[in-house]
Order: C-alpha cells, then sequence, then structure tokens
C-alpha cells in the first residue's frame, strides 16, 4: 500500500475499519492489493464509490480536505481503471453474446418467412441484470440445446408446408345458441334469446365456449358481435377474448385481446396465433363493476342483480394465411423455380438441367449466409452443406436433406451468437448491434450494405440509420416493448396477484393497461424528444377509460377513452412521472404489502442511477407492519441503529418512503389498507411520505420528492444513458465507461439542462462505446 493510502486511512478510516473493529466487514489494515482478484477489485471500487460520494468517511467523524480527497481518490481510480482496462483489453466489454428468446423468434421467422410464436416454446431467459441479452449471465446448456433443436425442426416444418402444400382453410360462423351452455356446470355463457349472455364473476374459468374448438395451429381472424346489457353510465364495458384449455387439470389460457364494449351492438375482430385443441373464452374482465360470487352464478340471480353483462349475439372464426406461401418459397428457395401443384400433389422443386446435389449446396450455402448476418467464406459454410449432402446420399430425399441443412445452420454458433471480436468492431457487427436495439431482428439490405461500404463506421450514418429505423413504428415497437420491460422490471408485472380481499379493484386487464400506460408514455419521451425531468416529474401521462377510472380521474371524450391517449393531468394531482404510475408501484410490492427498502432500493437502480451495495454482512431483514403494531418509520429507525446499515439507509428509505403514498396496484393512499371483517378491508395506520434526503434536503410527500429529483436533470439523464449502452452493448458499463457516460451526457446537454431523451440515445448510437466490444 502506497504511503498516501496508508496516511488517508490512517487520519480517517482505521477507527472503525481496522483489524480489531472490522466494521461493516471491512479491515482496511489487511485489505488485499491484486485488483486483479474479483473480490478485492469490487471492495476498491466500494471504498471509491462512498469516499467520492461523501458517505464515508462519516459526517460525525474526521473529514478529509478537499485537496487530501482529491489525491486519496486519484490514486484509488488510477489503480481501478488500470485494471478494468486491462479486463477489457484481454475479454472484450461483452462476453460472447447470443440472440435472446425474442430476437430468435424475430430472427428465424424473418429467415422462413413465417409468423409464428417461437419464443415461448424457448426455454425462457433468466438474468439478475437489467437485461436479457447481458453477456456475463447468458449461457446454453444441453437441455436448452435440445430445445432449440426442436423449435427449428418445428419452425421448420411450418415454412416447407406453407411454401409447398395448399392452405388449410377453416371458415365457422357461431350463433348465440352455439355458444351457449345448457347448464353452469359447463361453465359456458348462458341462453339468452338467440344470443348468449356472460357475466362478470369470481367463479373459475367461466366463459368458455367449447363450441369453438381449434382443429390445428395456426392464424385465425376472429370476429365477435358484442354488446353490453345494462351498461355503466358513461362507461364501457372492458371485455378479455381469451385462448386456452380451461379445464380444471390444464387452466391455460392466453389473452388475445381487449375490447371497450357498450350498449350498442358492434362488431370487434382480432388475428391471433391459436394452438389445436384450445378454445375461445370471452369474459367481461373489470373488477369495477359488480360481481356475481360463485354461489350466486345461476340463471335466475343473473337476471335479479341486474348487473352488467356481455351480450355474445355471434362469432366467426376464420383460418387466414398470415405465411404467405410466395415469400415463404422465395426464403427457403430462392431462384430454384417450384412446379405449382397438380390436383392433391404439393408443390415441387424443379432441378432443370442441375443435379440435386447442385442444388441442396447451392441452397444451404445462400440460406447459411443470410442466417450469418454477415458474409461467410466457402470454408466457413462447407460443413453444413457436407451434412445436408451426407443425408440426402443416404436417404435419397431432396426436402428432408434441404431441411436437415437448414436445421444445423440454425442451431449452429454463428447462427445463435453475435460474431464480435474485442475493440473495435467491423460494420457488420455495427449493423447487428443497432437492429437489434431497435427492431430486435436481423439487419435488412440498407444497413447490410452501408455495412459492405464501411459507413457504419461514421457516427453521423449511424445516427441517420437509427432514425430509419425508429420512423418504422410496428418493427421499433420491440425497442419500446423489451427495453422498457426490462429497464423498469415490467417483466416482473404479473409475478404477484394483489390480494383479492384487499385490492378487489385489481384484475388482469388492469394489470394489461398499467404495462401499456409505461410503455407509451416512455415511447412518447423518446419519439418526441422531451427533457428527461419528466421521467419523474411530467404533468401528463396516456391513458384509456379504465385506468383514468382507476386513477379516480375525469374521462377523455368517448373515442379517446378506448385507446391510450394523451391525458393531461389536473394542476392539483399528484400523478406525473414513472413514481406515480400504477405499474411500477405493482412491480415494487408483493401484493399484500410494500417496503420503503425495497421500493428504495429499485428506485435508485432503476430511475435515479445510484447503485445500492450488498449489505457487507448479514442483517436482519425489516418487513412492514400494517397492523398498526409499529409505525414502518420507527422500525427503520431502530435498524439505522446498527452502523452497518445507517450508511446504505441513508440512501435507500428517502425514495422508498416517497413512493409509500401508492399501494400495491397504484392507488395514492393517504392510510394503509389493513384486513377488516367479511364486508371487506378497513382504514389502517396513516401513510407518512415525509422524509430527509442523505443530501440534506426534506420533502413532505411525493410532489416535493419528484420536484427534488427532477431538480437533478443530470443524474437522471446519467442513468438512462447506462442503460441504453447497456441494452444496446450486452454488458453493464465498466468502470472505465464513466468518462463515456460524461461524454454522451455532454453531447446531448443544452443551455436549458433539459438532457432531452431522444438525444441521448443518439448520442449512444453515435459514441465510439456502440461500436466497441
Amino acid at each position: 500500500m502506497s504511503e498516501e493510502l496508508e496516511v488517508f486511512f490512517e487520519n480517517h478510516c482505521y477507527e472503525c475499519h481496522d483489524d480489531l473493529g472490522q466494521e461493516a466487514g471491512l479491515d482496511l489494515m489487511s485489505i488485499d492489493m491484486d485488483l486483479s482478484k474479483a473480490a478485492s477489485y469490487q471492495q476498491w471500487l466500494r471504498i471509491y464509490d462512498r469516499v467520492a460520494d461523501g458517505e464515508m468517511p462519516p459526517k460525525e467523524q474526521d473529514r478529509p480536505g478537499a485537496d487530501e480527497k482529491v489525491e486519496f481518490l486519484g490514486i484509488v481510480y488510477a489503480a481501478i481503471r488500470k485494471q478494468n482496462e486491462a479486463q477489457i483489453l484481454q475479454d472484450g466489454r461483452a462476453l460472447a453474446r447470443m440472440l435472446t428468446d425474442q430476437e430468435y423468434e424475430n430472427t428465424v421467422n424473418n429467415l422462413l418467412g413465417i409468423e409464428r410464436p417461437l419464443a415461448e416454446e424457448l426455454i425462457p431467459n433468466v438474468t439478475s441484470t437489467l437485461f436479457a441479452n447481458n453477456t456475463h449471465e447468458q449461457q446454453i446448456s444441453q437441455h436448452e440445446l435440445r430445445r432449440l433443436t426442436e423449435v427449428s425442426g418445428k419452425a421448420l416444418d411450418v415454412a416447407f408446408d406453407t411454401a409447398l402444400k395448399t392452405f388449410f382453410a377453416f371458415d365457422k360462423k357461431y350463433t348465440g345458441k352455439d355458444l351457449s351452455s345448457k347448464t353452469t356446470a359447463q361453465r359456458g355463457a348462458f341462453a339468452f334469446g338467440d344470443h348468449a349472455l356472460a357475466y362478470s364473476t369470481n367463479f373459475p374459468l367461466m366463459g368458455k365456449l367449447p363450441a369453438t374448438y381449434i382443429p390445428r395451429d395456426g392464424w385465425y381472424k376472429i370476429t365477435m358481435r358484442l354488446r353490453a346489457l345494462n351498461p355503466q353510465p358513461n362507461r364501457p364495458l372492458w371485455v378479455s377474448l381469451q385462448s386456452g384449455v380451461f379445464n380444471s387439470r390444464l387452466p391455460a389460457g392466453t389473452r388475445l385481446a381487449t375490447f371497450a364494449v357498450e350498449g350498442e351492438a358492434k362488431e370487434f375482430t382480432t388475428e391471433a396465433f391459436l394452438r389445436k385443441a384450445t378454445v375461445l373464452r370471452i369474459i367481461p374482465d373489470d373488477s369495477t363493476i359488480p360481481q356475481l360470487r360463485q354461489w350466486e352464478y345461476k340463471p335466475e340471480n343473473v337476471f335479479k342483480k341486474k348487473s352488467t353483462a356481455l351480450v355474445i349475439e355471434g362469432i366467426h372464426t376464420l383460418g387466414i394465411e398470415r405465411e404467405k406461401q410466395a415469400e415463404a418459397q422465395e426464403k427457403l428457395f430462392g431462384p430454384v423455380p417450384v412446379v405449382p401443384a397438380r390436383g392433391k400433389q404439393p408443390h415441387e422443386i424443379y432441378f432443370g438441367d442441375k443435379k440435386p446435389e447442385e442444388v441442396l449446396a447451392f441452397l444451404v450455402e445462400r440460406f447459411a449466409k443470410r442466417a450469418f448476418r454477415r458474409p461467410a467464406s466457402a470454408s466457413d459454410v462447407q460443413p453444413y452443406i457436407d451434412y445436408a449432402l451426407a443425408t440426402y446420399r443416404r436417404d435419397r430425399h431432396f426436402l428432408s436433406a434441404l431441411k436437415i441443412g437448414y436445421q444445423t445452420v440454425l442451431c449452429s454458433p454463428r447462427f445463435l451468437y453475435f460474431y464480435e471480436r474485442s475493440g473495435e468492431l467491423d460494420s457488420f457487427a455495427i449493423a447487428n448491434r443497432l437492429s437489434y436495439m431497435i427492431w430486435g431482428d436481423a439487419p435488412d439490405e440498407e444497413l447490410l450494405s452501408l455495412a459492405s461500404e464501411g459507413k457504419l463506421h461514421d457516427p453521423e450514418v449511424r445516427v441517420q440509420q437509427l432514425r430509419r429505423l425508429l420512423a418504422d413504428k410496428e418493427r421499433s415497437r420491440h425497442f419500446f416493448t423489451v427495453f422498457v420491460d426490462e429497464w423498469l422490471s415490467l417483466t416482473d408485472i404479473h409475478a404477484t396477484t394483489p390480494d383479492s380481499f384487499l385490492y378487489p379493484e385489481f384484475d388482469e386487464t388492469l394489470g394489461e393497461f398499467m404495462v401499456e400506460e409505461t410503455r407509451t408514455f416512455v415511447e412518447f419521451l423518446f419519439r418526441k424528444n422531451l427533457s428527461v425531468r419528466n421521467v419523474v416529474n411530467s404533468h401528463f401521462s396516456f391513458l384509456n377509460e379504465r385506468m383514468s377510472h382507476h386513477y379516480g380521474l375525469p374521462r377523455l371524450e368517448d373515442e379517446k377513452a378506448k385507446r391510450f391517449s394523451y391525458y393531461p393531468f389536473p394542476e392539483d394531482s399528484v400523478r406525473g412521472g414513472l413514481l406515480t404510475q400504477a405499474s411500477i408501484a405493482k412491480v415494487t410490492a408483493n401484493g399484500t404489502t410494500t417496503s420503503p427498502i425495497l421500493r428504495g432500493v429499485w428506485l435508485l437502480e432503476r430511475v435515479l442511477g445510484e447503485h445500492v451495495y450488498p449489505p457487507s454482512s448479514p442483517v436482519a431483514a425489516v418487513e412492514p407492519d400494517i397492523r398498526g403494531s409499529q409505525d414502518i418509520h420507527e422500525q427503520l429507525a431502530k435498524h439505522r441503529d446498527s452502523k452497518a446499515c445507517a450508511s446504505c439507509h441513508r440512501r435507500i428509505d428517502p425514495p422508498g418512503f416517497a413512493l409509500e403514498s401508492f399501494d400495491p396496484i397504484g392507488l395514492f393512499r393517504t392510510h394503509y389498507r389493513v384486513t377488516g371483517d367479511r364486508r371487506g378491508p378497513k382504514q389502517g395506520p396513516a401513510v407518512n411520505p415525509s422524509y430527509q434526503m442523505h443530501s440534506g434536503e426534506t420533502f413532505a410527500d411525493i410532489r416535493e420528492f419528484k420536484n427534488l429529483a427532477s431538480a437533478k436533470p443530470e443524474k437522471l439523464a446519467r442513468n438512462v444513458s447506462k442503460k441504453l449502452i447497456s441494452y444496446a452493448t450486452g454488458a453493464a458499463l465498466n468502470f472505465s465507461d464513466r468518462e463515456v457516460l460524461a461524454q454522451i451526457i455532454a453531447a446531448a446537454d443544452d443551455e436549458n439542462e433539459r438532457y432531452l431523451m431522444g438525444d441521448l440515445l443518439e448520442a449512444v448510437v453515435a459514441h465510439r462505446v456502440f461500436a466497441r466490444k
């Protein structure tokens, strides 16, 4: 240890962190100076951050002077950066990067000219970090590779059937009588004259329609004629269309669409991929209307209650050809002619004067070069050609051999992984990085053409292409879904189900709409290039009728109420920014209670950009006691009596308490809800959202906290940039990337310190970090 470090520790640190005290498990007298060891590196990084942030030494201890602190931080900074740069030089910023499940689905569908939900058949990506594409956690097991092989085989079967066989026709119309169940035991819709009637109920699996049996996997167009019976004044009836098995042994179902139904009968249409042996289920899915309880669900009670119900006048299910035959033929066979079907015979490949082996080799080579998303040499593709040829020579079946050749390509490392070497990326790697960031799919012809000309090393060209990709709103929906969901933990929205007794307002429709509000809001910030301040403090959001009703706000005009539309909040509203959105309240709660600690950690890590280190030593968990026996402020005050806990909780607790004004389903509250009698919950202890920030500022409620947070736009901009870099490159930021962040922030800054969201995205893509591994 250098003399300067020794003096600093002697003057300011050894009193608590020597070989005898070892407060928080840290003994600075015997600290390991070898930063090549991961544990030592992390320990020194934590020391640097604590001193740089002014958390250490504690305020009650002898504090270093400004020059002394700068000297200490300079020495530690140089050591950490040297080690970090050596590690990057050896391994690159990111390790070998794989396609995520969704990227795999998009890429395979694009390659084969089909449109199938493949991701749901793969083993889900699991990561403890923000993004599923984080290379330090991606792995592939033998079991996962076997599943990839199975899924690729199924996808190829679909593609070849689409290209060579006659389309399967399915066209069924059902009247209301066809859809009605004869008894309540069938759990279907009741007969209602010539129509069927479905009510809102807590009776499990009600509303299934056995008549709508699906004979085979495929895309279907579903048209329903619906109306609401006894609709609520000035409110539509929110209806959920689902597909699944819906029996007690396998109650699996998938939400297909949600509709706002009113008193006048109208047709509602959606297209969906339906699985064989499933049926449709259509139900009022709005817990804000009166429900019939399970024991009440009999025809006579249905009409006595005069509750809002759904009238199903008829359904038309039509098989549609979403996978186009001409497109599948071009993707699979290219210039090789396909002979049209004759009678009951399928389409066939025409070899002309060429031998089948020549055509087979040509097609496998062509497919491999497309699948690898970059130029490939003859030696790169020869193993796949050889395998296909060996299969053909053994079985003498051309199409089977071609499928095998294609399948080996789809299971190869060159397809499943991104080809990125350490250091500066080549143009094709940049094209892939940009396309998968925004579209989640392989680069199109324009990007590949620019890559072949070497133009993507130019930051201006990259920004131009970014704007082009974003302009395709349908394909760029990938970015505004995956990035937003993973950044803000919306992937966990269904991880918990709110207690139906404490929070009867919640239902699955509301859960879906919560997520849609947040996605639409963040997309608007990027597309309109608004200030990053809006992340925590905006005067607007995007709501439909169900969300505005949930928040207790005036409804929008009729047509706007049925879709998510721009909603300006009243001047005195607590709403505005991510922190007040119901999706955030739900993913930071457990369905029954809220914890200021858990919410505080989430808010610091995800929005405010402050890393929270895990405790140095085991500490007892603090669970909020909403029964009223003890105030959570008091509990945490005792928790902070431990010196090992105090330094972290000074940062964690304030934002956590600010969010206590919102319950687990995002309703604003002044009191906790607690278990009452069987009639429902009752009002519990008062919520106290006030606190003092570790920097000294105080706030009384969520409004004042948002004002404090939005007053530091550079901090918010730094966090958004960190998340964008991590998502784009597949790796969390390194220590040496801190200078990169400073450069990006400077590039996106303006004289008003607004730090515009769109500018931040462009600054990330333009920076050299985007073009390096």
